[in-house]
């Protein structure tokens, strides 16, 4: 494996129809997960009722992933209040600006995003 080029082991990696299959397929040694890592990463979904959750799981994946996603789903809910600092209060005023922050704050770190949903 290590004498095929990484970028032919990314075309075949391509090539499979399951991501489970890729995720299987990058545990089998370095080479394959480099050559697996786009693919697995390329469309994420983020969901949480926790908007600074949100952004710290982000800070944390960003610089290591951060530059393979295109596509991006953001689902963040309203939440009834939890009484702690991050949930968004589904009634409050101010509940669509934390949730456009967030936002704000996750495609910073996603520069290469292409589509948003």
């Amino acid at each position: 494996m290590h004498s095929i080029p990484l970028h032919i082991l990314s075309l075949i990696v391509d090539e499979l129809d399951i991501l489970d299959d890729v995720k299987r397929l990058s545990l089998g040694n370095k080479s394959l997960r480099d050559a697996a890592t786009s693919r697995l990463f390329r469309s994420i979904r983020i969901t949480s009722s926790h908007s600074q959750a949100v952004v710290q799981r982000m800070r944390h994946f960003a610089p290591r992933y951060g530059h393979v996603v295109r596509h991006l789903t953001f689902e963040l809910t309203f939440a009834p209040y939890r009484g702690h600092r991050g949930f968004v209060r589904y009634d409050s005023i101010g509940a669509h600006e934390i949730l456009s922050a967030s936002l704000a704050a996750v495609l910073q770190l996603l520069n290469n995003v292409l589509m948003l949903y």
